[in-house]
């Protein structure tokens, strides 16, 4: 799936099915409600999928989100019931565009959860490795301390080998508040779903159109509770007269049933 925003060609990727409570993702939500639109297993998980973008404008690629990746043991697999095949993976779905990992010139996240950031870091025999060894990393400032942080609240979100090898090889920029990133390409930090939560905006300054694309955490085409509070920020600070155009292909988002 592609679209335009901001003078950028915006194509949806792919990295990994998963599995996560469906009462987390939905909170105050009744489950009679959300069970019609997400079925949920025995277990009460409903099917998640990891699509990262990529952004390309003037020979610039940015991918926005890192996806789960493949650095999952076989007990953390089963609980959440990991499906990644190589060939849909964030690395062959790029592949399949002729973009190889040394291509991508900036990576871009809304936040740090290893579902956004786990195929961001291989391994290459015993040592951990950037997957995207030319592109600059930019991360909100608050979710790299949450994720350096052991006894965060929020710990279970987070694992810290997700962004260290990228931290050592000099390839992380933080950003905080508003940050104009590149050209049509924006970032506002909101916070919300988690402590750094940041909208990855295109086209806001656009003066030849009136449509925005947004790219943020959504759990559902009928946003659920988890993304509750980002949505009403970035709806505020668009404004009116600003169409914002809600992409089906939902990053980290439930898989609809049905």
């Amino acid at each position: 799936m592609e679209i335009e925003a901001g003078g950028w060609r915006i194509t949806t990727l792919f990295d990994a099915y998963f599995r996560l409570d469906g009462g987390a993702m939905w909170g105050v939500v009744p489950k009679n409600l959300w069970a019609r639109m997400t079925p949920p297993a025995e277990d009460n998980t409903i099917r998640m999928s990891a699509r990262p973008y990529l952004a390309e404008r003037d020979g610039v690629k940015v991918l926005v989100e890192g996806g789960m990746g493949d650095r999952w043991n076989e007990k953390m697999s089963s609980i959440y019931h990991l499906d990644r095949q190589p060939e849909f993976s964030l690395e062959g779905t790029l592949a399949a565009l002729d973009v190889g990992p040394d291509d991508i010139d900036h990576v871009v996240c809304s936040h740090l959860h290893f579902d956004h950031v786990g195929a961001l870091v291989k391994a290459d025999g015993d040592a951990l490795v950037p997957r995207f060894p030319r592109a600059r990393h930019h991360f909100p400032a608050a979710e790299v301390e949450a994720e350096r942080t052991p006894v965060h609240p929020r710990r279970a979100s987070y694992r810290a080998d997700d962004i260290e090898p990228l931290i050592q090889a000099g390839l992380v920029d933080m950003t905080q508040g508003d940050t104009e990133l590149l050209p049509g390409i924006t970032l506002h930090e909101v916070g919300g779903h988690s402590g750094g939560m940041t909208i990855i905006l295109f086209g806001e300054n656009d003066t030849d159109s009136q449509t925005a694309a947004t790219i943020q955490i959504e759990r559902s085409p009928a946003l659920c509770a988890m993304g509750a509070g980002t949505r009403r920020k970035m709806c505020r600070r668009l404004g009116p007269g600003v169409e914002l155009q809600r992409w089906t292909a939902w990053l980290g988002g439930a898989e609809r049933g049905g």
